[in-house]
């Protein structure tokens, strides 16, 4: 229906007397909100709500000015409200997400971000940091997992861990080279991936695998003895724990070995011992992987054994930048770990999993700071804060007047008397929101 004013009388005034105080009351506390008075705007927002406790905005509004105040049990009750009410609204399950986080649930968290992405909310540069944010709660539960898995370990019996489970431990650099010291985490990550390639076998991831280290105190060196071993076996819940070495033999020649220790006994095994030039160094890592895949007993499938024979790039160089890389992600320097990742594909545009983690780290790296992912989100969500007039003008609620008498100003000189009556018809909006 079209809006129509045949008379115009002092608009504003008759808007102020239809909308109530609830549509000045919102308008206020959104006002306050945006100047960081939360207190004052939830008063405000919760004023509204007795007016129009079905509007599901107000709930919208007042979730997150809890959550900005830090009040997160409080947001999370009245962005659900916001949702039962209108369960498309995307920055009522964006901040959803940010709430559970800071509880910390981050199950919910993660529930609530991939809503986000997954209805369509976001586009562009904000899914990746969405994105991002949804590696970062990843790796933070990770860090719950562990810490858990710590506090029950004497409760793991042995005959729960499964046969076909084991872990990877960091190899260690036992040579002469300090400068090879960045393939301790490159070579664990590489047969890491080619050991999870075998359907048969459950292994253990390597971020998993450094969270526990930096909580039983040995994640600087990243090396467990092997008397340490099968605590970390046990915690993870997992039969076999794979211990590799290397070490420089001259200035080309590398030597490379695997052992396994159980878990249950703590007994060591040696495996196999490789050696071949530093440029062969990928082939050597694939004859490792085989020599544990044949001591788990597992027979590989045509299709697993061909992608485990896949390398991933043959330049050297690349592969220490990668490796770099890693330590640099694990210590939570991701700006330096992208630059180390860029610089391993510059040098082999064919190494796909830098570029990869190039890509993976870049976005945590934005994705850190709440603020700047709120500010992607804010952007994109401008409909939400429409003036006052904005919401009334979208209305469609008619409102007749009567006819009214009173003095033709238009035309004072000549109207000794009061002017002619004037019929008002007008179009006007009481807000739904």
């Amino acid at each position: 229906m079209k809006n129509r004013i045949t008379f115009f009388l002092p608009l504003l005034f008759i808007i102020f007397l239809l909308s109530g105080c609830s549509v000045t009351l919102f308008d206020e506390a959104l006002n306050d909100s945006d100047n960081g008075n939360y207190n004052q705007a939830i008063v405000k927002f919760e004023e509204a709500l007795i007016a129009e406790p079905q509007n599901p905005d107000i709930h919208r509004e007042l979730g997150i000015a809890f959550y900005k105040s830090k009040d997160f049990a409080n947001a999370i009750s009245s962005l659900n409200n916001a949702l039962q009410l209108n369960s498309n609204d995307g920055t009522s399950i964006f901040y959803l997400g940010l709430s559970y986080e800071s509880v910390p649930d981050y199950d919910n968290a993660l529930k609530y971000y991939k809503n986000y992405i997954n209805g369509g909310y976001s586009s562009g540069n904000t899914v990746e940091i969405i994105e991002g944010r949804i590696q970062w709660i990843a790796n933070k539960k990770i860090e719950e997992d562990v810490k858990r898995a710590l506090k029950v370990e004497n409760e793991i019996k042995a005959d729960t861990i499964r046969s076909n489970s084991l872990a990877v431990l960091y190899f260690q650099n036992i040579g002469n080279n300090k400068a090879l010291d960045p393939l301790q985490k490159g070579l664990t990550e590489m047969l890491i991936t080619d050991l999870s390639k075998v359907k048969d076998l459950r292994v253990v991831e390597r971020v998993k695998l450094q969270k526990l280290l930096d909580e039983i105190g040995l994640g600087q060196s990243g090396l467990v003895a092997e008397n340490t071993a099968p605590r970390v076996g046990k915690i993870f819940g997992v039969n076999k724990l794979v211990k590799g070495t290397f070490l420089d033999i001259d200035s080309t020649n590398f030597r490379m070995g695997v052992g396994m220790i159980g878990t249950t006994s703590g007994s060591y095994q040696d495996l196999t011992n490789v050696s071949g030039s530093l440029e062969d160094l990928f082939k050597l890592e694939k004859e490792l992987t085989f020599s544990v895949i044949d001591e788990m007993g597992i027979k590989l499938t045509d299709e697993e054994r061909e992608s485990i024979q896949v390398i991933p790039t043959e330049s050297y160089l690349a592969f220490v930048a990668y490796s770099k890389g890693l330590d640099l992600e694990d210590q939570g320097r991701y700006n330096e770990a992208a630059e180390q990742y860029r610089e391993a594909f510059s040098i082999d545009p064919f190494f796909n999993a830098a570029e990869q983690k190039y890509q993976q780290v870049e976005i945590i790296d934005q994705a850190q700071d709440v603020s700047s992912v709120e500010e992607q989100i804010q952007s994109t969500d401008d409909q939400y804060t429409q003036s006052t007039m904005d919401r009334l003008i979208e209305s469609n609620y008619q409102l007749t007047g009567e006819t009214v008498t009173g003095r033709d100003d238009h035309n004072p000189t000549t109207s000794s008397d009061f002017g002619r009556g004037v019929r008002v018809d007008i179009e006007i909006v009481i807000p739904r929101r």
